[in-house]
């Protein structure tokens, strides 16, 4: 199931699903991660992701400035300031997704991507 976690290494299966890892080997973790380039408002990073994904799962980008207030896609904060997120078409299991940050310039930016089974 979805939430379940088929070999007990923490990552739901439903996460492996979208990342378009097999659930039933253990999570090589998310040092995939790469940043792809930069400019004074907007920044890319590039993850793994199934290029099959049937329908029933959804998945959103979320940003912080601090950690503690996580804000969706082209939501602003209470400083005015805005982040939207483009989300690439995948590629030999890997997408690409730009970052544009518009508004109150900020030193930093956390992102955390939210994926869900559609009821």
């Amino acid at each position: 199931a979805f939430d379940d976690d088929y070999n007990n290494d923490g990552v739901p299966n439903g996460l492996k699903y979208f990342f378009g890892i097999d659930p039933t080997v253990p999570s090589p973790g998310l040092s995939i991660l790469v940043p792809a380039g930069s400019d004074a408002n907007q920044f890319s990073f590039t993850h793994p992701m199934a290029e099959d994904l049937t329908t029933g799962i959804s998945a959103e980008y979320r940003w912080t400035k601090d950690l503690a207030t996580f804000h969706t896609d082209g939501a602003s904060d209470e400083d005015g300031t805005t982040v939207t997120f483009d989300r690439g078409e995948p590629v030999d299991g890997m997408v690409t997704v730009t970052a544009t940050i518009n508004g109150t310039p900020t030193d930093r930016i956390f992102v955390v991507l939210v994926v869900t089974q559609d009821e």
